[in-house]
Formats: structure tokens, sequence, C-alpha cells
């Protein structure tokens, strides 16, 4: 790590609780919990709500010499820093009283010429290398040293005028190796550089201000790759994906893949910090394709999440997301530094030395799942919660779930749906009246119960479509024009009438004449019982504005609404489609509870509900609760009830040359010829394909079989059942499922159903 005037940061890579900083000089802070008996601000800097660091060892021994530090990846010895000085030597140190069996605290290493060291880079496999940069241009001099800290010193140093000169006097000169396992750059300057945490032979460097080089030690004569750039500082590989790395230039950020070296993958630059240079940029050591990036004297840190962003050949645009981190306020930040271990940690500072202790907080995902448990992620932990509330089962997704996995409405005797209600006294009222339907219209000799319409409840539509008629027409409703009772002014309206429309009437209780006598009987009757919605609604829908109202202005003020005032409302009727009065009763259609006041002012506004729109609802709100095998049986029945309800084909199977559709009801007269019209016995006039209808290229072969796609299947081998023959022979289906062409989603192979059943039992 470069250093400056700065203050810059570092993590121990072996004691999760120990970090330098070093600017003028070297300081070693242990990080300990703040607690009760231990709270004085004496004893450390808070760094934290929760934790201070406790300055243990300073080290001053080369005040304004130090270039960079880099902390020695190996528990043994403790606490061994290399320091790059600004004449280009390299020490090993420490803090002081740390152990050394292997004599390396003290050791020097000595380049030819003085120039300054700005990098050090311990290798992360081999810990004995240690590779030095120098950003001055020296003639025939490598710009890269690779030092091996276990090499034995040189005897005596050579004492040429210019060493003599440079060099201080004070180092021991048996502590001093001269001579490097590896150089490289001969007459260049390099302006970073990192090892590969993947391959243990190889460096990564920046050259020339031009240049991103790949060296493999066995080879010190030339790079490996090389390519072409300007982003030639701060070159960091990732510690988690191979062959990826980073580096920078300016206030462009690039991301590099080894294995396509000829330009970045992506290049990430910030419109708001186009003209602010970068200072610092890292990878998390412990979260997969978090990269911070400091731009120099601000006060956030930037993170790009690159790991979902495409690394190929392609020109895709990747998907990143990036995030801003800004521990200080409006301070800026001199550096930081992410935990080796720790997730998500890191230690920031500033340039007047204050240190926070952050974790970064991940991006929440949160999953409900069908069956009530709820799941969410933050960073590697996964938490789950398997039920949200005790009261759970008294929420209708519970309700809806439970009934549906019973069979609810699916008994053919009506009254066994009781049993799912648990006790609901609406449910179990609707039942009760559906049964009574079925009971009076089982003993209406004019209604016929068999064949299609034996097996659901004959309703409004059936009856008007003549579907339970005996001879299963549709009988025509006679028209006649109705004058309004109560209106101002002469308003008719058609009036339809048939033997079936008056069945419908008594399906909804209305078991009266229409004649004016027997309407004002029954209406007595509703209005003896309290039911004044009800009575109003039978007046409304025979035309009888005036009595309607009349009937309201009788009742009595519900629990929900007062009735003089639907009965205020209703005598404003006009209609005229745009005015404030259809407006206003159309938004308090929308707030009525009772059924009847809604079903009136519907009926006066002319606006029907859809039963459709309400039935797909439903089916969307179960569909969620996972219970497929209940909606695929409730779809069958619907069908068989209505065919008109039967979806159309949505999904084809496409060509893999021409991309159009093989399926033999979509092809135009004139490529229908070369349809195979028939194979095998007893399933003739059954369309089969083995080519595409279009372009005529062979369709994929079963792995089986080796037949087309579209041909039957080869007769079934001699240990097949009886049973199994049948099935795949019979002509009862249209497209039999032993037949259908079946394949893997991964691999893409794949066979008729019944050779891929037979290959896998």
């Amino acid at each position: 790590m470069a250093a400056s005037t700065r203050f810059d940061i570092s993590w121990s890579p072996i004691n999760p609780d120990k970090f330098l900083t070093f600017g003028v000089d070297i300081s070693l802070y242990r990080v300990e919990n703040i607690t009760e008996d231990k709270v004085s601000k004496s004893q450390g800097q808070a760094i934290s709500d929760g934790k201070c660091a406790n300055l243990i060892a300073v080290n001053n021994d080369h005040q304004y010499n130090m270039k960079c530090v880099s902390w020695y990846p190996k528990p043994e010895p403790d606490n061994l820093l290399a320091i790059g000085l600004n004449h280009g030597k390299v020490i090993l140190t420490s803090f002081g009283q740390e152990s050394d069996p292997q004599g390396l605290i003290g050791k020097v290493f000595v380049p030819k010429h003085a120039r300054t060291c700005h990098t050090l880079s311990w290798n992360p496999i081999d810990s004995n290398f240690l590779a030095a940069a120098f950003g001055e241009k020296s003639r025939y001099d490598p710009s890269i040293l690779i030092w091996d800290i276990n090499a034995k010193p040189a005897v005596e140093l050579s004492s040429t005028p210019e060493r003599t000169r440079t060099f201080p006097t004070n180092i021991d000169s048996s502590s001093s190796v001269t001579k490097p396992v590896a150089e490289f750059g001969a007459s260049e300057t390099t302006m970073s550089l990192a090892w590969s945490y993947h391959e243990q032979q190889t460096l990564i460097a920046g050259m020339n201000n031009k240049h991103l080089r790949l060296y493999d030690l066995r080879d010190s004569t030339r790079p490996v790759k090389a390519t072409v750039t300007k982003a030639v500082y701060g070159i960091t590989p990732d510690p988690h994906t191979n062959n990826r790395l980073a580096s920078y230039c300016d206030g462009q950020v690039s991301i590099w893949d080894l294995r396509n070296f000829d330009k970045p993958i992506i290049t990430l630059s910030s419109e708001k910090h186009n003209n602010t240079c970068i200072s610092k940029l890292s990878w998390c050591p412990t979260r997969l394709g978090l990269l911070a990036v400091l731009p120099k004297d601000n006060p956030i840190i930037k993170l790009y999440d690159i790991q979902h962003a495409t690394f190929s050949g392609d020109d895709v645009e990747p998907t990143i997301i990036e995030r801003t981190v800004q521990p200080y306020g409006n301070h800026s930040v001199s550096s930081f530094a992410w935990h080796p271990t720790h997730e998500n940690r890191m230690l920031t500072i500033t340039p007047g030395a204050t240190i926070k202790d952050i974790t970064v907080f991940e991006r929440i995902a949160l999953a409900w799942s069908p069956h009530t448990s709820v799941t969410w992620s933050c960073g590697k932990k996964l938490l789950h919660i398997s039920s949200i509330s005790d009261d759970l089962e008294n929420d209708i997704s519970a309700k809806m779930k439970c009934r549906a996995s019973h069979g609810y409405g699916l008994h053919a005797d009506i009254l066994a749906n009781l049993e799912n209600v648990n006790g609901d006294k609406k449910l179990t009222s609707l039942w009760t009246w559906l049964h009574d339907i079925v009971t009076n219209l089982k003993e209406d000799s004019k209604v016929k119960l068999s064949g299609k319409t034996a097996m659901k409840l004959p309703g409004v539509k059936s009856i008007v479509k003549g579907e339970t008629n005996s001879s299963g027409v549709c009988i025509r409703s006679n028209q006649t024009l109705v004058e309004w009772d109560g209106l101002d002014w002469t308003l008719e309206s058609t009036m339809y009438t048939s033997e079936a429309r008056t069945r419908i009437l008594h399906l909804c209780g209305w078991r009266f004449d229409r004649d004016d006598k027997s309407i004002m009987e029954f209406l007595a009757e509703l209005e003896e019982d309290g039911e004044y919605e009800r009575a109003a609604a039978v007046s409304l829908f025979n035309l009888k504005l005036k009595q309607t109202i009349q009937t309201l202005n009788r009742g009595k003020s519900g629990a929900d609404l007062n009735l003089t005032v639907v009965a205020m409302a209703l005598s404003g009727y006009t209609d005229d489609k745009n005015t404030l009065w259809r407006e206003m009763c159309s938004a308090l259609c929308k707030e009525l509870k009772n059924p009847y006041l809604r079903a009136m002012f519907s009926f006066l506004i002319s606006d029907s509900d859809n039963y459709d729109s309400v039935l797909k609802l439903c089916l969307s709100d179960i569909n969620v609760l996972e219970v497929f095998l209940t909606i695929a049986k409730f779809d069958v029945c619907r069908s068989q009830c209505d065919p008109s309800s039967r979806p159309s084909q949505q999904v084809f199977i496409s060509c893999n040359f021409c991309g159009k559709s093989i399926a033999s009801n979509m092809l135009t007269g004139s490529s229908r010829s070369r349809v195979m019209t028939s194979f095998g016995g007893g399933i003739a006039n059954k369309s089969k394909i083995s080519s595409c209808p279009s372009c005529r290229k062979p369709l994929p072969r079963c792995a089986i079989c080796l037949m087309n796609m579209g041909t039957p299947a080869t007769p079934p081998p001699t240990n097949t059942t009886k049973e199994e023959i049948e099935e795949l022979t019979s002509d009862t289906k249209r497209s039999q499922f032993n037949n259908w062409f079946t394949w893997c989603q991964t691999c893409r192979h794949g066979g008729h159903a019944t050779h891929m059943t037979s290959w896998f039992r």
C-alpha cells in the first residue's frame, strides 16, 4: 500500500483485531469492545458505538523516508512489515519485542541505484517473495525487483562513490541483500503492481503510463500478456474471481478479464466526479464482486456491485449497482481498508487521523412464501420465519388455501361444501341457497339436468342459452316497451320476457307473476320482513321509480347508511350520460355495502359487473397459493361446462432453423399438403409432421428410437403391459401423451414421452 503525507490504514492479515496507520510514523492499534467499566476515551480512540482502538506500539525508525508499507501475510514473525524508502531500499521491520526465529527483522534489500520505491506487494501464495516497484526511470536498471526474504545477505556492500553518497551508513551490512531473484522492466517505469491470488508465479504491473503487463517468474525475458491503456494505477486483482482485476486512471476505473486482455470488459466512471482523480480502489475480500473506489479529496466511498456482470466477448451491457458510503459527512476520506475476514467491515481514516469502523450493509432481498413464511438475506446470512403471526389462520389467503386443498366447490353434493366454511354464516347461507335452487330445479319438469349440464349448477347463463330445455335450444325472448313510473318525463325501456327469464327470476327467489298486483303483494311481504332494500330493488327493476323511493322512505335507518339519503339520490335520476348525478352515483355505488343498493345504482348508471374478471382475480389469488392441481381440476370442470371458456393455444413449438411454428393448425392451405396425414393403424386422420412445414428442415430426433419429432413412438417393448399398449394406440385422444416430444431444458436432448419414461424407469 502506497503512502504519502496523508494517513493510510491497513488491517492485519493475521490478527482480526489489529490494524496500523502510517503517515510520518507507523502506529499499531488493537480493537477492543467498550464496556461500562472501560469507557474512558483516554484508553483509546472510539471508532464505533461499541468499539475503541487502543494504541499498543509505534515505529518511528524511518520517519520522513517512508514511501510505502506492506504487512507480511504470515503469522511468524508477528507484525512483520516491509517498508519502501525514498532511496529505493526495502527494510523488514516490526514493533520491537516480537520473536524472530527466521532472522527476518532488520533485513535490507538494496537495489543497484537509488530510486524511490513507491509500491510493495507480498506474494499471497508463496510469501517469501516480495515485489518492489520503482516509478523513476534509470538506464539499464529494472523497474520491478522480486526479492526473496529468505535469501542470504551479501558479505559486504560495494563501496562505490554513488552508494556511499546516497545511502545511509547506519545500516548493518551483514543484513543487506543485493541480488533479487527476478527483474522486469529494464529502463522503464512502473506505476503499480500486484500478485495474482490464483497463480503463484504471475505478477501484474502497470508500466510507462500506457501498458498493463503480465509477467511470469519462470520467464523474465518478456511479458506473458500485455495491453495498451492509460489505466495503469492501483492494480487490484479480484480475490474471488480468477482472471479478473481492476485498475484506474484519473476518474475512470477499468475492469479487466485476463482471458480477453485487449480491452476492459467494464469501464466505470462517475459523471459527477469525472474531473476528480482516484486515490484508492480495493475488492471486498469477504463479498463476491464488490469493488470500493475512493475519489481523491472526497467524502464518499463508491461501491460497485458487479457480480452479475457479463464477462464474455459479446458486447452486452452489464448490470452494475452503484452505492455510496459517506462515513464522515462532508469531511473527506484519506483512505480505507476492508477487513480480511469479517463480512463487509471497513476501516476509514481522515487526513486528520480520525478513524471509523463501519459495516457496509447489504441490500436486503425479501421473499414472502405462499406458505406464510418470510425469508430474507443480508450478506451471507439467510433468515427465515416460518410463521409471522399466530392469528394467520384467520387471514383470507390462509382460508382460501385451506378450502382449495380440501376441494372446496368441487363436491358433487353441494351441502358437502359446508364442511369447509368453518361456520361462516354468509357462506353457509349461500350453499344452502344453492342447494335449494338445485332441488327446485330437479323438481321442475321443464328443466333438463342430464348430459353436459348434469355436472354443474344450472344458472342464468345456462337457462338463457337453452341448455336446460328438453330441446336444448335457446328460446327467443319477447320484447315490449314499458314506460317508467314516477318520472317527470316520458322514458321507455325495453323489457324482455320469456319462459326462461321467468325461471331465472324464480331462481333468485322472485316467485311472482309480472302483473302489478303480484308485484305489489310480493313487495308488501318483503317490507313486512324488513327487507326494504330488496323491495326497493324489485320495484326499480320493474321500472317503478316512484314506488322505489316510497319504499326506501318507509325503511328505517340502517347501520351503515340512511335509506332516505339513498331515496334522495335516486330521485335525481336522469338518462343523460354526461351529468354530475351519474358521476356522483358511480362513486357512491363503490361505497355501498348492501348488494341490493349497489345493484340499483349499477342498473341506473349501466355499470355492469363482469363475472369473468372476478373469476380471473380469484384464480390469480389462489394460484399464488401453489394449489395447482386443484386449479387444474377446476379448469377442466369449467371447460366441460362451458366450451367457450377454454383458452386458445398460446404456446407453440418453433423450428430451430427458421423460427416459425411447426404446429399443423397454424399452417396455411398451401403448407398443409406437406403434412404427413396418417401413420399406423387406428389413428388415421391425425396430422403428423417430421419436418418443418415452412423450411422443410428435419425436426429433432428422439434420443431413444432416433425417429424425428412428429412421428409416432415405435412399438412398445415386449415387457410392456396390455394397459400401456392400449393407452399408446388409443384413439380417444387427439394427441396421445406417449407420442408427445419432451426434452431437457438444460442439454436440450429428448424424445417421445413414453421412451423417456421407460428410460428413466
